[in-house]
């Protein structure tokens, strides 16, 4: 085949037209957008160092010492949230048993373990349960004896204590027996009421302290305070239920009384007393949660070594002398009435520098590890 042959078999040259390339267009400018969706995204890094919460110097506000002669010192806050510690509330808590568990949310909320959960519930337990055995010794005979003995007669004729009472007398016959019946009912309830409630709050402490028994570890205390919740509290929800049975008690006295001065004077016996240990308890309640939300709502104070030979030379040359004890209270912090310790490592370092204080004053030089098993042994 000739050259001229060849060139008129080959392919004729094809002409393109601007349609022909759209389509390579939109190729091109679909990368260019994908590479600059790519670059604008932010790495992973990125993300985590703009999630990262900055880093901010630890909360804290500066408290005087209990002696007025050492400098301030920073103290942090704990951040623990405060229970409500009113009028209202404390009432609420006292008939609820919410001040029983202020502690208890306190350390199971801690990342630490701490000995006082297993304590703390072990005591609770126990006093609970030793005074529900206690009542229900009381109250359980009363609701086999003391139900209708001064409703009925002894025998034909003899009459009955409710009957020839002052209430009684102002009663007919027939209202007298309809409301000795409905005083029957009543007494019987309310003992048979007193006696479960004491009961089961006897057999809920048994089994608390059997479950605290089995387990062992101080982190398995916590675990399981986590776990019940608020459920510690039964034992107290039981034991007020067992205040049942002063009710029929209390209408038994007002309703065997045989003169109205009798009367009068009994139930200002009830109400008043009454009313003065309900207040009591409301103060003694409210005082627990006051005291709780003080206590907890600082930080043991935590002086650095340096922080702590300062503090010992200036009490030192400001005290009249003392023991360790004496500086260890003087070093505390005061936020009104409240006293701030200090922290264990603290207490260490203070007692390694007063030894050593105490040691120049005298002439004796101590070696370190002679002074640590001095602040150790003072501990």
């Amino acid at each position: 085949m000739s050259f001229q042959q060849a060139q008129d078999c080959s392919p004729a040259p094809q002409k393109h037209t601007r349609h022909d390339f759209e389509p390579c267009a939109d190729v091109t400018s679909r990368r260019f957008a994908l590479i600059a969706i790519f670059h604008s995204m932010p790495s992973p890094a990125a993300e985590m160092e703009a999630a990262a919460p900055e880093k901010s110097e630890q909360e804290g506000i500066y408290l005087k010492r209990v002696a007025d002669f050492l400098p301030q010192r920073k103290v942090g806050m704990t951040g623990n949230p405060k229970a409500p510690d009113g009028i209202a509330a404390s009432w609420l808590a006292m008939l609820s048993g919410r001040f029983l568990v202020l502690n208890d949310q306190i350390v199971t909320e801690d990342k630490g373990v701490s000995t006082a959960a297993r304590d703390n519930l072990v005591n609770e337990c126990t006093n609970m349960g030793l005074i529900s055995a206690l009542m229900g010794t009381i109250v359980i005979p009363m609701a086999f004896e003391n139900v209708d003995d001064w409703l009925q007669e002894d025998f034909a004729g003899s009459g009955f204590a409710f009957q020839e009472s002052w209430i009684g007398q102002q009663l007919s016959e027939s209202t007298l027996q309809e409301v000795a019946q409905g005083l029957h009912d009543m007494s019987l309830i309310c003992y048979f009421g007193g006696a479960v409630g004491y009961l089961c709050s006897t057999i809920a402490t048994v089994v608390l302290l059997l479950c605290i028994g089995e387990i062992e570890s101080d982190a398995g205390s916590v675990e399981f305070l986590r776990r019940v919740g608020g459920a510690t509290r039964v034992p107290y929800l039981f034991w007020w239920n067992g205040g049942l049975f002063v009710f029929p008690v209390v209408v038994r006295y007002l309703c065997v009384v045989k003169t109205l001065g009798g009367l009068i004077v009994l139930i200002l016996s009830i109400v008043v007393p009454a009313s003065l240990i309900l207040l009591a308890l409301n103060h003694y309640v409210r005082c627990c949660m006051t005291t709780h939300n003080c206590i907890n709502e600082f930080e043991d104070l935590h002086l650095s070594p340096s922080e702590a030979e300062e503090d010992v030379n200036t009490w030192f040359q400001h005290s009249q002398g003392g023991g360790l004890q004496d500086c260890l209270q003087d070093m505390a912090l005061r936020h009104g009435k409240l006293v701030v310790c200090l922290d264990r490592i603290s207490q260490q370092h203070v007692a390694m520098y007063y030894h050593k204080k105490q040691a120049e004053n005298v002439g004796i030089p101590l070696s370190p590890a002679e002074l640590y098993r001095l602040s150790y042994v003072s501990e």
